[in-house]
């Protein structure tokens, strides 16, 4: 697909990166295999065969919706299963987020479900069965936290807003952890967690959508209370099909479309290292506006005071 002096290239490149440890964030790959093994190639991650050669120095971010909107879900869950089982023999690290599409799937609502995609499952009532508690893929999905932080990056799959930060990264994750393993499919849809209608953390668009200014304010708000640097976010296919940067490196949008369902090439991934941002991309590797770590401790929510006693 690939000049072979540019893969030459690309390949030096990512040789001379991978002696620091750096971060590689895919985003949503919406039941397209093929181009997902392409990214994850492209970034260094697996080779073409889609096994893990990132070694020990790379941490693989994946920030949702892995299904959906294509036909190989069966086949996406048994590469991403043994690839982070690879990730974890060589030292490395491969997270997996909750995306909104995963949740929609938990709570029975199968709107963006192809009909190719039901048809790769022996019948309705065992898909139903694969995503249920005691199912394969369910079971896999009840283990996924909704949000991450590494070295400084918050990576979630929409956004967090401040409505849903007030007790920490570790807490919401709990509560979506919780509310996935006990709920039935109808509490699912009734949770603020995961409404679509509210600036959930696996549906909010606001960062990307809002004016600059307005969502620069609220963003860095979030962040000194989370005490990082930086989000990644997924979600909102971008307008260019590129990784956009907004905020002076605060935030960065990394949903470029790579299902075939928007298209046949759009093809990117976001690598973090001490040294920047860029974007891997087939034809060259982009530098992006970046805001270098420091380490700050979270900002602790107030206590609640005790209520005074009367006599």
């Amino acid at each position: 697909m690939f000049s072979k002096k540019l893969c030459i290239l690309l390949n030096l490149f990512l040789f001379v990166a991978s002696q620091q440890k750096r971060i590689v964030a895919v985003g949503d790959i919406h039941g397209d295999i093929a181009h997902a093994k392409i990214v994850m190639h492209m970034a260094g991650a697996t080779d073409k065969e889609g096994n893990w050669i990132g070694g020990s120095d790379l941490t693989l971010v994946q920030t949702g919706d892995v299904l959906d909107r294509g036909k190989d879900t069966i086949e996406l869950f048994k590469w991403l299963m043994k690839l982070k089982d690879q990730a974890k023999k060589a030292g490395g690290k491969f997270v997996m987020l909750l995306g909104n599409h995963e949740i929609m799937n938990l709570r029975g609502s199968l709107n963006y479900v192809t009909e190719e995609e039901k048809q790769t499952f022996a019948s309705p009532e065992e898909r139903k069965k694969a995503f249920s508690k005691d199912g394969w893929i369910g079971k896999f999905l009840r283990t996924l936290p909704m949000s991450i932080v590494i070295d400084g990056t918050v990576f979630v799959h929409g956004g967090i807003t401040k409505s849903y930060i007030k007790n920490g990264i570790s807490k919401m994750n709990e509560e979506a952890s919780e509310y996935i393993r006990e709920d039935t499919e109808d509490m699912l849809k009734s949770r603020e967690l995961f409404k679509q209608s509210s600036d959930s953390p696996v549906w909010y668009r606001g960062y990307y959508e809002k004016p600059e200014p307005e969502a620069c304010e609220e963003l860095k708000e979030v962040l000194k209370l989370l005490g990082a640097q930086r989000m990644v976010m997924g979600h909102t296919v971008t307008k260019y099909r590129t990784i956009e940067s907004r905020c002076n490196g605060m935030a960065y949008f990394i949903d470029v479309g790579i299902s075939s369902y928007y298209g046949p090439t759009n093809f990117a991934a976001l690598q973090l290292t001490k040294a920047g941002a860029t974007e891997i991309h087939p034809k060259m590797k982009y530098n992006l506006p970046f805001i270098p770590s420091v380490a700050t401790p979270p900002v602790k929510p107030p206590r609640k005071s005790a209520p005074k006693k009367t006599a």
